[in-house]
């Protein structure tokens, strides 16, 4: 749920201007939010630009000058950022402005794309907002698109004092996995007019050795029989994609899944639209664990780290 009238943030979006021209009368560079956009209508209405590319460098989205009380601002489901201060906690009434509050609602899915042109009242609380530019998952995945990471998955080593344990509890397996390709996925009315995407992800070491980015020769996964966490998996339908508000706002998750026995997540890894405001961003993908996203003691522990270097064969 969004408001907003004439006087309070939902005027026209920020022109879709690729930065390419100017006001013939005046000579004046039209705001250029991001290097490739294009125009786009929300499902419940609101005229939105998308960004199809991001800059370069910081910011990597660059929405117009802010003016009096409407200002540019993003969410992780709990704060908000607005540009030049310091992000906080959204208070009750606030969350309910920017339909944050009530399950179902399309703002809880979309604040993982939108940056929002909100209105702000004489002690800076938000009293509406709109959804203004919309990112494409395509461009969140693009900071690690192309990238490697390493780490160490759970060998498949059923306790025989109790079966309920498939799994050791703590990772020892050498993993190296490369994400590759961006895909379609379905069709999301909360966030339209973008669709869903995913990130391809291989497993480099699935069946073969791999070269590691400290030099390390890394075993294939099949070396380890019958504890190969892999075994008989077909891992070619391996993705990651980004949950918002995965099961409450705020809980916002990267998720390796659509291959057993990987369903994980972890919070370290998403990258939200406030981060692409930030002059001084740093998004990094450090080491994190992926929480198995279901039943822990039937599922593999898994840790990693995006890496650069590394790939290519290699002897043990």
């Amino acid at each position: 749920m969004t408001t907003g009238g004439s006087d309070d943030g939902s005027s026209s979006p920020p022109s879709a201007s690729t930065g390419d021209g100017g006001s013939e009368s005046t000579g004046d560079v039209p705001d250029v939010v991001c290097p490739k956009t294009h125009d786009g209508v929300t499902s419940d209405g609101h005229p939105v630009v998308v960004c199809d590319e991001l800059f370069a460098d910081t910011p990597y989205v660059r929405p117009p000058v802010d003016s009096g009380s409407i200002v540019h601002a993003a969410t992780d489901g709990h704060s908000i950022f607005i540009r030049g201060e310091d992000p906080r906690l959204l208070e009750t009434e606030e969350l309910a402005v920017m339909g944050l509050d009530i399950d179902g609602t399309v703002e809880l899915r979309r604040y993982g794309y939108a940056i929002y042109r909100v209105t702000l009242d004489d002690t800076d609380r938000v009293t509406a907002s709109v959804p203004a530019i919309l990112v494409p998952d395509a461009a969140f995945f693009g900071f690690l698109a192309g990238r490697a990471a390493e780490g160490v998955i759970s060998h498949h080593a059923p306790d025989p004092d109790d079966p309920a344990f498939e799994y050791e509890v703590e990772p020892t397996l050498p993993v190296r996995v490369r994400f590759t390709t961006v895909a379609d996925g379905d069709a999301d009315p909360a966030i339209e007019p973008l669709i869903k995407e995913t990130l391809a992800v291989v497993v480099e070491n699935a069946e073969a050795p791999v070269l590691g980015s400290t030099g390390q020769c890394l075993p294939a996964l099949t070396a380890a029989g019958a504890e190969n966490p892999f075994d008989g998996a077909d891992l070619s339908t391996l993705v990651a994609e980004r949950v918002p508000s995965m099961h409450a706002p705020g809980d916002n998750e990267f998720v390796l899944s659509g291959a057993a026995p990987l369903n994980h997540m972890t919070p370290a890894w998403i990258v939200l639209p406030h981060q692409l405001l930030l002059a001084d961003a740093t998004i990094v993908f450090p080491e994190a664990d992926f929480s198995p996203h279901g039943n822990p003691l039937a599922m593999p522990r898994l840790r990693l780290t995006a890496v650069d270097g590394g790939g290519g064969d290699c002897t043990p």
